[in-house]
């Protein structure tokens, strides 16, 4: 029975997303050329592990199921400090090409004066088009050929075309002759010999060895060793080129993969998995020697048989397969009564005294043959890897697909129950996250989330003297959310702490020594974000007109000069109406702040997320809570709540219509030290709101705050922060 483990795996220091990514290798770098839902290109260096930034994807390119390749040619070997990566899609047709200089070298830190374009997309004013289908979507690629000037393509459904690199046009284009369609598939160089390339090509239900001759007169596929593979990856197998044969080995990967990427480092010391779980990020390594040691290929079995006995031996994986789920029913259906006795005997007596005592003595000896032993122990060394009660494990039952399953942890934490919850889906739960875009989400039985090792350890709290065996939570199937990340917004702060007329509007020293300094640090010192605020803590209205107009023209934003990806509005001080007071008492609009930056006011900036956080009194009402004397605001009336007409705002209000609002800084302190503690694992900045207000709540006087937000966007943001500081 395969084991899960960690002890072959190192974590690595994540990336927001790295769904669906396409990955090359290159010295001590690994290429990570964008994922689903993330433009952004990344080198992360396998020594240091860190990642660097190296550019972003032009703004209409969609990355769906996209190929980058490395090309292989005679500039590349004049220059072993550079590569060419070629990027092509199969439904919009696009074609580019990035020369790749190594972002970790001193020379591309010092900056060069050559004229040719390094580590940016460029579109190739020649295209890679496959004409015989609409849609190439899951399309695979290598370089081959003599001169490496092949670029063979495999594609949906059973397909095969070649281009000529030279000239970029189509030379031959075939059916492959394989029963089962082709698409997100493995097809990767075997060899380079004197006349012809190599070529492995892994489909669903087999994997095949494509030879491509250099005449090209002929397509000639020859079936290999049989294996099963699963898109959502839980067993840990190893493909032997040389030896042409499967291996696969008692342990399995500490969590379940799918949609993920592997590549060797460049001396094949290291297997790097790029993948994700539960719609968050895992990346990991693991030694290539710890796999392939002898003792670890004799004790495991190998699925490779020579070509004459390929039929006998996939006839007997089909029967071996079809013998297991038959027991494993037949395990399922015995009493927990019977399950303890056969559970007693099996750990007690050695193998040949469980099995003549299964044969011969038990009750179900007449239903048993000696064949059946291997799937029989398979059965039993699962259900005892899972559902044992031994006292080192906590006993939840779950409710999957409407109906209860007993799932067992080692440990309370939310991690462990995601994982034992994935160990118990079936291949149709698997199948329909991947039709469906689904993601796997834990409820308590009042429909509460569940998202954090708190909210287990709690519910076990609440439960702990219940023995009825009712389920504490249950699986929920939602789509994947939209993810937009930003990493290099503008920040513009509007803090006004001095007034003139202090008989109507004191001065706030909470704005001046608390907000603006945590909103600094957070952004510009954590984040390294360009932030733009007010030098003077007066600043009449004439005085904010004019900030704003000068940020406006100084940037070029109607241009987008700086290429900013999103736009973050802050706004301290006294409020009336809805309105921001400035110095000299009048009133500003934060909707005509607001305007400037709308989709017709400023098109440059349509589609971006604009963040605005609004830390002013909104009414004269106070909320039972322990006395304050500064305020911000007065005590006049309030009028009706600003709603703003435009798309794609997140705004943050410190209050609700017509309450006031303390001079204390603590909505800047919540949001700089939530931000720093979570950003970095990938959370979105809507989660971290609700842990703000959480942590706002739990202060003394916190109760004055009530955090409202109004949310025009269709997707969630998430902060990353930049490179290198403006």
């Amino acid at each position: 029975m395969k084991k899960r483990t960690t002890s072959h795996f190192q974590s690595l220091t994540p990336l927001p997303t790295l769904l669906l990514t396409q990955c090359v290798v290159y010295k001590d770098e690994i290429l990570i050329c964008g994922a689903a839902h993330e433009k952004n290109c990344y080198s992360y260096h396998t020594i240091k592990n860190e990642y660097k930034l190296i550019c972003s994807y032009p703004s209409d390119i969609r990355l769906n199921k996209f190929c980058v390749t490395k090309l292989l040619n005679k500039n590349n070997n004049d220059n072993p400090n550079e590569i060419t990566l070629l990027f092509f899609d199969g439904k919009d047709k696009h074609t580019l090409i990035m020369n790749y200089k190594s972002v970790w070298s001193e020379e591309n830190k010092n900056g060069t004066n050559e004229t040719k374009k390094y580590n940016e997309w460029v579109y190739c004013n020649k295209s890679i088009n496959i004409r015989r289908y609409k849609d190439n979507c899951g399309m695979r690629s290598v370089i081959g050929g003599m001169n490496n000037n092949l670029l063979f393509i495999t594609y949906f459904p059973k397909n095969i075309a070649v281009f000529d690199l030279n000239t970029f046009q189509c030379i031959k284009d075939d059916s492959l002759p394989t029963e089962h369609p082709i698409s997100s598939h493995c097809f990767i160089l075997r060899s380079e010999k004197k006349n012809k390339n190599e070529m492995l090509l892994f489909v669903k239900m087999k994997d095949c060895q494509l030879n491509m001759m250099k005449t090209l007169e002929n397509f000639i596929l020859i079936n290999c060793p049989f294996v099963k593979a699963f898109r959502h990856l839980i067993h840990m197998l190893i493909y032997s080129i040389q030896k042409n044969e499967w291996i696969t080995f008692s342990n399995a990967l500490p969590i379940p993969l799918f949609d993920c990427a592997a590549v060797l480092n460049k001396d094949n010391t290291y297997i790097y998995i790029l993948g994700e779980i539960y719609g968050s990020t895992t990346s990991m390594k693991t030694k290539v020697s710890t796999w392939l040691s002898e003792e670890e290929t004799k004790r495991n079995r190998s699925l490779c048989v020579t070509e004459e006995k390929k039929d006998e031996q996939m006839n007997e994986y089909v029967n071996r397969k079809e013998e297991r789920r038959k027991w494993m029913k037949w395990w399922k259906e015995r009493n927990e009564k019977d399950k303890a006795d056969v559970i007693k005997r099996f750990e007690q007596l050695s193998s040949n005294d469980f099995e003549r005592w299964l044969l011969k003595e038990s009750k179900w000896k007449t239903n048993f043959k000696k064949q059946d032993m291997y799937a029989i122990c398979i059965a039993i060394e699962a259900y005892i890897n899972y559902c044992s009660s031994d006292d080192e494990y906590s006993k939840v039952y779950v409710i999957i697909n409407g109906k209860k399953e007993l799932i067992k942890m080692k440990e309370l934490t939310f991690e462990e129950l995601v994982r034992q919850s994935f160990s118990h889906l079936k291949l149709n739960d698997f199948k329909k996250i991947e039709n469906e875009n689904l993601k796997l989400k834990i409820m308590d039985t009042n429909n509460k989330i569940i998202d954090s090792d708190e909210d287990i350890k709690q519910k076990f709290n609440q439960n702990s003297g219940n023995s009825n065996n009712e389920p504490l939570f249950k699986i929920t199937w939602t789509q994947f959310e939209q993810r937009k990340i930003i990493k290099n917004p503008l920040v513009i702060i509007i803090a006004i702490s001095e007034y003139e007329d202090k008989r109507i509007w004191s001065d706030l020293s909470g704005v001046k020594e608390k907000d603006l300094n945590n909103y600094k640090q957070l952004f510009q010192k954590e984040l390294k974000y360009e932030v733009i605020h007010n030098q003077c803590p007066k600043m009449t209205k004439q005085d904010v007109q004019n900030f704003m107009d000068k940020i406006i023209l100084k940037n070029e934003l109607r241009k987008n000069r700086n290429n900013y990806d999103g736009l973050i509005i802050i706004i301290c001080g006294h409020g009336k109406n809805d309105n921001l007071i400035a110095s000299d008492g009048k009133e500003i609009s934060i909707d005509k702040i607001f305007e400037r930056f709308n989709c017709t006011e400023m098109e440059a900036f349509k589609h971006f997320p604009k963040m605005c956080i609004i830390d002013i009194c909104r009414g004269k009402n106070i909320p039972v809570c322990p006395e304050i004397t500064e305020m911000r605001g007065n005590n006049h009336n309030v009028s009706q709540l600003y709603e703003h007409n435009g798309v794609d705002y997140l705004i943050i209000w410190s209050t609700t219509k017509g309450y006031q609002i303390p001079d204390l800084g603590l909505l800047s302190t919540c949001i700089k030290d939530t931000v720093i503690e979570k950003y970095k694992t990938g959370c979105s900045f809507n989660q971290i709101l609700k842990q703000v207000q959480n942590d706002i709540f739990n202060y003394e006087k916190g109760k004055w705050y009530c955090i409202e937000v109004h949310d025009t966007t269709s997707y969630v943001i998430v902060l990353v922060a930049r490179q290198s500081a403006m």
